[in-house]
């Protein structure tokens, strides 16, 4: 495996992405495999993170929150790095691997130079959905398989079986 996390910024950058708002593209191509750089923020409790960005009060959903277990999430949007504004995708080419209460991000496919960097977020509640939950969490990857949304499957077909 292929290991640039600790030289990301020769590798990928930040710039405007016609997913949504900013993205991280590659500068270089980067091979299946590689470990492209570490989800970086302040380790915060989920009750803190709830409140930081208090979904009532959003129009769509966006945080910079990135779960660790049922305690614990990192705040991107809080001493954070490049790796807060990798964007979903229904057809990712990235995954998001965690290590202990590190989380890394990796290419799960060769990633072209000037492609832009994608993992599925596969969102889950934390209970009840709003009421318009599938424009609340919208996908705009895209691609061929795209889920309209950016939650879980599970919580899809959760919400779904629910109407």
């Amino acid at each position: 495996m292929k290991d640039y996390s600790k030289a990301h910024k020769e590798v990928i950058e930040v710039r405007k992405s016609g997913v949504h708002g900013h993205g991280v593209f590659a500068l270089q191509m980067i091979p299946r495999g590689s470990r492209i750089i570490q989800y970086k923020g302040q380790k915060i409790t989920n009750a803190l993170g709830a409140e930081r960005y208090d979904e009532e009060s959003m129009d769509s959903h966006h945080t910079f929150l990135f779960s660790l277990d049922e305690e614990f999430c990192l705040d991107g949007g809080k001493y954070g790095n490049e790796a807060k504004y990798i964007n979903h995708s229904c057809s990712p080419n990235c995954e998001a691997v965690q290590e202990g209460s590190k989380i890394f991000i990796d290419a799960i496919r060769t990633i072209r130079k000037g492609q832009e960097l994608t993992f599925d977020y596969a969102l889950c509640s934390d209970g009840e959905l709003p009421e318009n939950w599938e424009e609340f969490y919208a996908c705009c990857c895209g691609s061929k398989n795209c889920r309209g949304v950016m939650l879980a499957p599970e919580e899809i077909a959760d919400k779904a079986a629910a109407t």
